[in-house]
């Protein structure tokens, strides 16, 4: 696994995990400010022979801490980072002190518009009418990755970050529509020991507000 990292040397180590369709080059402004060690991973296999689920790529970065010292850990994760961070924070045996959330991906929203395009979609499958669906981001991806998106986007995490008990930041652009407030403040209610912070922006608000959010990460909880 690749990653970016700088010379420090101390007990906590952070991880910071980027949001789907991004690289370790979103998060390495934070690693280059931390004062602590720092990792930002690149998560996307390069030779993807599956449809990874959110769990495969969760592992790969399990085994990647197992090969680092550290004594304690932070886990920094955007969006689809965000996914991979509830899980190692929940079900995994890390010694995690603090998790960081920001505009984390996670919980399947269902509303009638999706159920009609659903509907849509299996329709002109059946009659064998080419149709663009999903966002820009799916449209980019090959065979097997739209079959990975595909799995980890339908996979609700609500029902372990109901199981997280170490201190949880919550950072959210107060204009996110990819992953909208309301979803922070169901992670928020369900996460214990949860603060939820807001900042100006959107889903990627992060990269104006860095020196900010890494206070959030670096001090006390």
């Amino acid at each position: 696994m690749e990653y970016i990292t700088n010379k420090n040397q101390t007990d906590t180590v952070i991880i910071y995990l980027h949001g789907w369709g991004q690289d370790k080059s979103s998060m390495s402004r934070f690693v280059e400010i931390s004062k602590y060690k720092a990792y930002a991973l690149d998560l996307m296999p390069d030779n993807m022979q599956f449809g990874y689920d959110v769990y495969d790529y969760a592992i790969r970065v399990f085994t990647f801490i197992k090969q680092i010292e550290y004594k304690h850990l932070i886990i920094v994760g955007h969006s689809f980072g965000g996914r991979i961070a509830i899980i190692l924070s929940s079900i995994f045996d890390l010694p995690v002190k603090k998790l960081v959330l920001i505009d984390s991906a996670g919980i399947v929203q269902k509303s009638f518009s999706k159920f009609i395009k659903v509907k849509m979609y299996k329709i002109c499958k059946r009659l064998h009418i080419k149709l663009f669906t999903g966002s820009k981001d799916y449209q980019k991806l090959n065979d097997i990755q739209k079959l990975s998106f595909i799995k980890i986007v339908n996979e609700d995490l609500l029902f372990l970050a109901k199981k997280i008990c170490v201190p949880t930041i919550l950072v959210w652009g107060k204009n996110d529509i990819d992953t909208p407030i309301s979803m922070a403040k169901t992670f928020h209610k369900n996460i214990k020991n949860s603060k939820l912070q807001f900042v100006s922006g959107s889903h990627f608000a992060y990269w104006k507000h860095t020196y900010f959010i890494q206070q959030l990460i670096e001090g006390e909880t």
